[in-house]
C-alpha cells in the first residue's frame, strides 16, 4: 500500500478517535456545561479546517487521478465530491448551533447534541464507504507512477494554500500544531 493511502487510512483513525471522544463527551455533559468549550478542547475546530482544506483535497486528488485511469470503475465513487460537501455543511451547521444559540434557549443542548449525532453518524458511514468502495478501487486501479502523481500535486496544493491568507492565519481557539502527515497534533 502507498505511503499515500496509509496516511488517508490514519487520518480516518484519528477522525474516528476524534468523534468516539465528542460522542462520549455529549454522553456525559450535564446541564449548564458549555458543549462548544468541550469540542473545542477536543481540537474540533483545527479538524474542520484540516478536513476542508487538507483531507478532503486529498481524497479529491485520488479521485481525479482514479478518473484518469479507470474512468468506468471511477463512476462508482463519483459522489464522493458530495459526500464531503455534505459533511462540511454538517461541520459548518455544528459551529453555527454551538455559536448562534444562547445557552438559556431550553432546546439549546437538545439541538447541540441532535446535530452532533448527525454528524457523527454521516462521517462515521463515510468514513466505512470510502475504506470499502473507494480506497480498494484506487490500490486496484492506480500504479505506482499515479501514487506519485497524487503525491506531488498534494504537495503542490499544500505548498499553496499555505501562503497566508486570511482564512488560513485568522486567529483560533485551538493551536494549529500539525503532525508529520499536516493532520492537526494531538491535543
Amino acid at each position: 500500500m502507498s505511503l499515500f493511502l496509509r496516511q488517508l487510512y490514519a487520518d480516518h483513525d484519528r477522525i474516528r478517535r476524534l468523534l468516539t471522544d465528542l460522542s462520549r463527551q455529549l454522553q456525559a455533559l450535564g446541564p449548564g456545561v458549555s458543549t462548544a468549550d468541550r469540542t473545542l478542547d477536543l481540537g474540533m475546530a483545527g479538524w474542520m479546517d484540516y478536513l476542508d482544506e487538507v483531507h478532503h483535497s486529498r481524497e479529491e486528488q485520488l479521485y481525479s487521478r482514479l478518473r484518469l485511469r479507470a474512468p468506468d470503475a471511477a463512476k462508482q465513487v463519483e459522489s464522493l465530491g458530495w459526500q464531503h460537501s455534505e459533511l462540511e455543511r454538517h461541520l459548518e451547521n455544528l459551529a453555527g448551533v454551538f455559536s448562534a444559540t444562547p445557552p438559556a434557549d431550553p432546546g439549546w443542548r437538545r439541538l447541540q447534541v441532535v446535530q452532533c449525532q448527525d454528524m457523527i453518524r454521516d462521517y462515521l458511514h463515510h468514513l466505512k464507504w470510502e475504506e470499502e468502495t473507494f480506497f480498494p478501487l484506487a490500490r486496484e486501479y492506480l500504479h505506482a507512477a499515479d501514487w506519485d502523481a497524487v503525491t506531488q500535486a498534494c504537495a503542490a496544493e499544500t505548498r499553496r494554500t499555505s501562503a497566508p491568507t486570511s482564512r488560513n492565519t485568522a486567529p483560533s481557539a485551538v493551536p494549529r500544531s500539525r503532525d508529520s502527515t499536516g493532520a492537526p497534533a494531538a491535543q
